[in-house]
């Protein structure tokens, strides 16, 4: 499924993230009382303190910008955490259900943005020296006959498959529509400009 950039993929519950949440609270009260004091020295403190919780739930937990200002504004802890969107992109992996318990690092979604694809082509030894990053490609696919799709070569590897003898070449194709499928198979011309020379 396409998804767009901010949209909800899933809430989550922790109790960690609730006691990081009271804990920005609770230093967030403690800059308000500094300040109203006038006590500079505590205020300067109580403020890298806040910044220190802060960052930790949005580098640890994932929090936005939004969200912990609406914890600020609120003075209320949520007791799960509403994880958006990166990006716009297609989902290709989603690895968790409603109520399935999760650990830490654990891959649950895998977003792919599909606006550009990478075709990998296999390339003869032999053919190598013909071929240079920049050259033009051209695609048809059994699912589009007698239709040709246009792109370039972007990077050449390094190194030989000793079994096949060959090199793979990877191409980029614009794919704004999205027909150009992850897996598909398709077969490739790369275009190539020779010298005019004699031949006998």
């Amino acid at each position: 499924e396409v998804v767009e950039k901010n949209q909800a993929l899933f809430e989550l519950y922790s109790p960690d993230l609730v006691s990081a949440q009271q804990e920005y609270l609770l230093s967030l009260d403690a800059l308000q009382k500094a300040m109203a004091a006038g006590h500079e020295q505590n205020r300067e403190v109580q403020e890298r303190l806040l910044e220190a919780v802060k960052n930790r739930l949005k580098i640890h937990f994932g929090m936005s910008e939004d969200q912990i200002s609406e914890i600020s504004v609120t003075k209320r802890v949520h007791n799960t955490l509403r994880f958006l969107s990166p990006m716009r992109g297609t989902v290709v992996l989603k690895q968790v259900q409603q109520g399935q318990y999760v650990d830490e690092g654990m891959l649950l979604y895998q977003l792919v943005d599909l606006s550009k694809v990478w075709i990998s082509v296999d390339l003869y030894e032999q053919d190598l020296s013909m071929v240079h990053i920049g050259q033009a490609v051209h695609i048809e696919s059994q699912s589009f006959p007698g239709e040709s799709f246009h792109g370039k070569v972007t990077f050449i590897d390094p190194v030989v498959n000793s079994e096949t003898r060959t090199t793979r070449v990877r191409t980029e194709f614009a794919n704004s529509t999205g027909r150009l499928k992850p897996n598909m198979f398709v077969s490739a011309r790369i275009a190539v400009i020779r010298e005019r020379v004699l031949t006998v």
